[in-house]
């Protein structure tokens, strides 16, 4: 199984970060592809599914995930049931740091086509949709969430 780890600092407090980040508006606003939301809750909490689906080089993909875990504030982990990975278990911590919160996550994954096709095909694929997930963050007017 592969590893995938990527942080962002953010200019908000962990409690306001982590309740965006358990939402499907925030969600949205940081996916770097269109979304359909299938099914889900506005506001995640331990045992929902978030089933959505995603648009990706014109084919739309189906993610279906369940919160495994849920520390309010801290972190929550979700971890999919049916998706194009053979297994994705992403977990987000938000810790306080100096003027915001650290959030990092960290995506064990397997695209069960092998090592080498994980490493070539699934961390660059990773990269890019994380990278762009935390520079949306990175852009969020604090202000107006709530």
């Amino acid at each position: 199984m592969a590893v995938y780890t990527r942080q962002v600092l953010v200019n908000a407090p962990p409690n306001q970060v982590f309740r965006y980040c358990t939402s499907q508006t925030g969600f949205c606003q940081q996916f770097p592809f269109p979304v359909r939301w299938l099914t889900g809750t506005d506001h995640w909490q331990l045992g929902d599914i978030l089933d959505f689906r995603y648009r990706v080089c014109g084919l739309w993909l189906r993610h279906r995930a369940e919160v495994e875990k849920h520390e309010w504030g801290a972190l929550f982990t979700d971890t999919m049931r049916k998706g194009p990975y053979r297994t994705f278990r992403h977990t987000h911590r938000f810790e306080p740091s100096a003027g915001g919160t650290c959030m990092t996550d960290t995506i064990e994954f397997t695209t069960g086509l092998g090592a080498l096709i994980d490493r070539l095909i699934g961390v660059p694929i990773l990269k890019y949709t994380f990278r762009k997930r935390h520079e949306a963050l990175s852009q969020v007017d604090w202000a107006d969430v709530l």
